[in-house]
């Protein structure tokens, strides 16, 4: 079982992504902060891993802010956190045989050496992916200024991994926790269907995308919006001049998800039934050898062992909702650890 969604982090990048505005009004701040210390060493990353049973880990910075031109010091100070996480990735990735491999990050909005950063991370590094935000200030992936990351991502044949961000333009009022419950979904969609919608899988056939925490209920949204597609091109006219004739369903057959808070819990009351339920949705949606395990391990699920988030020790996929879902030994295989060492050339 390889979990491609592992976070670890160090304070001062917490410290230089996170504004004093976003940590008094983001609901996800205080969890990020008592959890710091829990994934800053390869110690307490290996140790975790293994009490759940995990055979293999995809490691990659915490990245609800991800380093760009909206932090302070602007894309300069994005470039020297970049320049740290790649180091810090290679260094995890070297220090233990359970890190099989580590995402590097680069800021899309950068220039020249944020792409030779890139370049270095993958090349000389040997990292095997980059994740990126899903929101960098409301700038998204679609944004002409970001075209050369992609383009340079398709050359590398390297997947991309977008992440959500508390920065979201669809940022929603702290009560109830709904920046968390609804801003992040909300921002993380808005992104993809930009992405879907400016034909970027079209003009770049070789872009690898995973979607993070199964595409943000993306699956249950694909019908709605071939629905309202026409409407909505007739209103407003972008998106209706780029010759893309395929369906919403079409296209996002060509995105990969991670199955991170899909994973159900264990006891009384529990997600897991349902997470059976979204599980199953995105394998209609995406295909089973288009899902990838993933945890979001220790932002989503508890950080040691044995909490109610946590699925306990997980011996085989019978564990796991992915166990439940009628797709055979073959599928489940595909799910936990054969797509993943496709993607990732592990």
């Amino acid at each position: 079982m390889i979990d491609i969604h592992v976070h670890h982090t160090r304070h001062e990048w917490l410290d230089a992504l996170w504004s004093p505005q976003l940590r008094r009004t983001a609901t996800l701040w205080p969890r990020l902060q008592m959890r710091a210390a829990t994934f800053a060493t390869s110690e307490a990353i290996s140790a975790a891993l293994r009490a759940r049973g995990v055979a293999g880990a995809i490691l990659s910075p915490e990245l609800s802010v991800a380093p760009g031109p909206q932090i302070a010091g602007g894309n300069d100070a994005a470039l020297r956190i970049t320049r740290a996480m790649n180091d810090a990735t290679a260094l995890l990735v070297g220090s233990d045989p359970l890190f099989r491999a580590g995402l590097a990050v680069c800021n899309p909005f950068g220039g020249a050496a944020d792409l030779a950063e890139l370049r270095r991370a993958i090349l000389g590094l040997g990292l095997r992916g980059v994740i990126v935000g899903a929101s960098y200030g409301g700038q998204g992936l679609d944004a002409p200024a970001a075209r050369p990351l992609l383009e340079l991502v398709a050359t590398l044949q390297i997947p991309l991994v977008i992440h959500p961000t508390v920065d979201s333009p669809y940022a929603v009022n702290r009560d109830f926790g709904l920046d968390l419950l609804v801003g992040m979904p909300a921002g993380m969609l808005a992104a993809v269907i930009r992405l879907l919608t400016v034909g970027v899988l079209d003009d770049l056939p070789g872009l690898t995308i995973i979607l993070t925490h199964l595409g943000m209920g993306l699956a249950a949204l694909l019908p709605w919006l071939d629905a309202q597609s026409p409407a909505w091109r007739a209103y407003d006219g972008r998106g209706a001049g780029n010759g893309i004739s395929a369906s919403f369903v079409e296209r996002a057959r060509r995105l990969y998800v991670d199955t991170a808070t899909g994973n159900g819990s264990s006891g009384p009351g529990s997600s897991s039934s349902v997470a059976v339920g979204a599980l199953g949705l995105a394998v209609a949606a995406f295909g089973v050898d288009h899902l990838l395990y993933g945890t979001d391990w220790p932002v989503s699920t508890d950080a040691l062992a044995g909490g109610p988030l946590h699925n306990s020790v997980v011996s085989s996929a019978h564990d796991l909702p992915i166990g439940h879902l009628p797709i055979g030994p073959d599928g489940r295989h595909a799910i936990l650890e054969g797509t993943a060492t496709r993607l990732f050339g592990l």
